[in-house]
């Protein structure tokens, strides 16, 4: 039985997939930006210390310089650390400092965090904007990113435009592996699965959230895997998340052969407790 229904999964998602190449053979799916949206939009970068100071001041620098959109943006850089650490100071210089017009970035410590999510609510009490895009401390998005994202989530009214990830510069041969899979998940097994359930959902870094949608769900600090979690009570509760892989976002090389296993375990385990949860209870707005 179990093996019947994987295949007939299986076959669902090569016809999907099938059909989502002939659709793109025929017409491009990457929102228009030609009109420029000036709507303001804020950004949120967790960040620990001491591992992630050094590339989220990197981040931040990127996304004011280099990341495109016609109206201001907002980076709140919010951070917890065990103990007071010396990069703290670094850190809150990024508020003070002279950035461009209509750019500007907010330093927040989240006290008494001890998780990425916990980051995360702690900088949506802050956010002021309608919009509000994710990245992890090491990604950079490209320069036309956001602006995709902004012009497709306008357009289909959806409650969260999920954009495609990549490694930068893999150097390693299983950075390589982790590169080609990000690019068929993102551009074939992703919009295969929109097709099949009509819905996407939040994958964890580069997507454009409605602040409201967002807030009110909020992400449950228990769980490590803010990703799994997050999206599941969303999606159940009749929300839209949809896919829009041409807007890109390079993350990290892995920096060793055997990170990227505790990893994906952990998605998996946590993807089973989320299962769990959810099947016994009813959906709430709020994290249990």
């Amino acid at each position: 039985v179990v093996l019947s229904i994987a295949t007939i999964l299986n076959c669902l998602m090569a016809l999907a997939s099938f059909w989502r190449i002939m659709v793109l053979a025929w017409s491009s799916r990457q929102a228009d930006v030609t009109t420029v949206s000036s709507v303001p939009v804020s950004v949120v970068i967790p960040c620990y210390l001491p591992s992630d100071h050094s590339v989220a001041e990197a981040t931040v620098e990127h996304i004011i310089g280099r990341v495109e959109h016609g109206g201001p943006v907002t980076v709140f850089l919010v951070y917890n650390t065990p103990s007071p650490h010396p990069a703290e100071a670094r850190l809150a210089e990024l508020s003070e400092r002279a950035w461009p017009p209509g750019r500007g970035v907010r330093v927040v410590k989240a006290e008494g965090s001890t998780s990425k999510a916990a980051n995360l609510n702690a900088a949506l009490d802050l956010v002021g904007d309608e919009f509000v895009a994710l990245y992890d401390a090491d990604h950079r998005p490209d320069a036309d990113s956001l602006a995709l994202l902004l012009a497709e989530i306008e357009r289909s009214g959806a409650h969260a435009m999920q954009g495609s990830t990549y490694i930068r510069r893999p150097s390693r041969f299983l950075a390589h592996l982790v590169n080609a899979e990000f690019f068929v998940t993102h551009f074939t097994f992703f919009p295969a699965m929109e097709v099949l359930a009509g819905t996407g959902y939040f994958g964890g870094s580069n997507p454009l959230w409605s602040t409201d949608v967002l807030r009110r769900y909020g992400f449950d600090a228990p769980f490590h895997t803010d990703a799994v979690e997050l999206p599941a009570r969303v999606l159940l509760d009749g929300h839209r998340v949809l896919f829009c892989p041409p807007s890109r976002s390079g993350a990290r090389s892995p920096a060793s052969t055997g990170r990227p296993v505790p990893t994906r375990l952990r998605w998996l385990l946590s993807r089973g407790r989320v299962t769990r949860r959810l099947s016994f209870s009813t959906c709430s707005p709020t994290p249990t």
